[in-house]
C-alpha cells in the first residue's frame, strides 16, 4: 500500500483503562469536538490493519503541524474545580498493545499556549502572547515527573529526552490540569505536540492537538462519532495514491453504534471484525455492523477501510465521507434509548 509508516521508560499497558475510569469518576471526559484543516497529512498510515505504531488516545498524527489543526475539548461537570485529563503517547496501535513498534522511539513533547481562530471553515492557531494568557494557567506533568505551570510568564515548555522502549508496549502519560476558570478562556488553548527526535524510525510522524476546557452537560458527554483520519488533504482520495484509509470511532458514554458503508466501493478491515467478533449484514450495496460501546472500557476504535477493487474511484473527500456513516444510540436505564 502507498502509506507512510508509523513507538518508557516503564510498562504501563494496564493504565489506559484505569485512566478512562478515573476520568469518568471525576466527571471529566475528553474527546474530539471536530477537526478542520486547510491541508493535510499524506496517505493512510503504514502498517495497514495494525494501525499507527506511534499513537495517542487524543493526539493525532500530523505530518504538517503548521497547517493542520486538530481540536480537542476537555469537559468537566463542575465549574468549581480545575479541569484535568490524561493524554497518552504510545508505541503501539491504539486498542491493540500487542502490535508495538519494533524500534525505540525517542521524542520531544511540547506544551504551549495558542490562540485558536477560524477562517472559511478552517482552524488557525497562533502562538499566544502574555496578554492573551492573562491570569489563566495550565499545569503539565509527564510520567509523574516535575509539574510545570504554564502561565503568562511561562507560555511554553519542552519535555526532552523521552523514549518509548520497543521491548515493551510503552505508554507515556501527560497529565494536564486547567485552572477552574479556563472554561471562560475563550480562544485560548493548550497545544501539545509529540515530535519524533533525530534517530527515530522513519515511519513515525508528529502527533498534536489543541485543547480547550468547557463545562459539560449530559448531551455533550454522551456522544460517539466516526471520521476518516486522513480526511484533510488536497490530494483526491483515489487510487493509486490511496488504496485504503484510517477510520476512527471515538466518544464518551455507553450505548450502541451502527457502522455502515457502501460495500460496492469499500471493504472494512477483517482484523477489526475478528477482534470485535463482528459479522457484517449486507442489504443491497450497504453493509453494516452493530457493536456496543462504553467509554469506561474503550473510548476509541481505530480501523481501516480499503477500496473494494482496483477500479473504484470516489472523486473527492465529500464523496468518500458519504460512503460511511456511524449512528449512535445511547443506553438509558439498561436499555437502548
Amino acid at each position: 500500500m502507498s502509506k507512510p509508516k508509523h513507538l518508557l521508560k516503564k510498562r504501563r499497558t494496564a493504565l489506559i483503562a484505569a485512566i478512562m475510569v478515573m476520568l469518568l469518576v471525576a466527571g471529566v471526559v475528553v474527546y474530539a469536538e471536530y477537526i478542520k484543516s486547510s491541508r493535510a497529512k499524506r496517505v493512510l498510515a503504514t502498517r495497514g490493519d495494525e494501525g499507527m505504531l506511534f499513537s495517542s488516545n487524543y493526539l493525532v498524527m500530523n505530518s504538517n503541524p503548521n497547517a493542520n489543526v486538530y481540536k480537542r475539548v476537555i469537559y468537566a461537570s463542575s465549574p468549581d474545580y480545575p479541569v484535568s485529563g490524561d493524554v497518552t503517547i504510545c508505541n503501539y496501535a491504539q486498542g491493540n498493545s500487542t502490535k508495538r513498534h519494533e524500534t525505540d522511539i525517542p521524542y520531544t513533547l511540547t506544551a504551549q499556549f495558542y490562540v485558536l481562530s477560524e477562517a472559511n471553515g478552517v482552524y488557525i492557531k497562533t502562538p499566544a502572547s502574555a496578554a492573551d494568557v492573562g491570569h489563566h494557567t495550565v499545569k503539565v506533568k509527564l510520567n509523574g515527573g516535575e509539574q510545570i505551570t504554564l502561565d503568562s510568564g511561562n507560555i511554553s515548555h519542552t519535555f526532552t529526552g523521552n523514549l518509548l522502549d520497543h521491548r515493551f508496549a510503552s505508554t507515556d502519560i501527560c497529565n494536564v490540569e486547567f485552572d477552574s476558570d479556563f472554561i471562560n478562556a475563550g480562544a485560548l488553548c493548550l497545544y501539545l505536540c509529540a515530535t519524533p527526535d533525530a534517530g527515530a524510525p522513519s515511519d513515525v510522524f508528529p502527533m498534536d492537538a489543541v485543547f480547550s476546557a468547557a463545562l459539560s452537560n449530559a448531551e455533550v458527554r454522551n456522544i460517539w462519532e466516526g471520521y476518516f483520519n486522513d480526511n484533510n488533504t488536497t490530494v483526491a482520495p483515489d487510487q493509486p495514491y490511496y488504496d485504503g484509509f484510517n477510520y476512527v470511532v471515538s466518544g464518551s458514554g455507553a450505548g450502541s453504534c451502527v457502522l455502515s458503508w457502501d460495500s460496492s466501493k469499500l471493504e472494512i478491515s477483517q482484523i477489526f471484525l475478528a477482534e470485535n467478533n463482528l459479522t457484517p449484514v449486507t442489504s443491497g450495496s450497504v453493509s453494516s455492523v452493530t457493536f456496543d460501546v462504553d467509554s469506561d472500557v474503550t473510548a476509541r476504535y481505530d480501523l481501516q477501510f480499503y477500496y473494494a477493487d482496483e477500479d473504484v474511484t470516489v472523486g473527492d473527500w465529500n464523496a468518500l465521507n458519504a460512503c460511511v456513516t456511524l449512528t449512535y444510540t445511547e443506553t438509558i436505564d439498561g436499555g437502548n434509548g
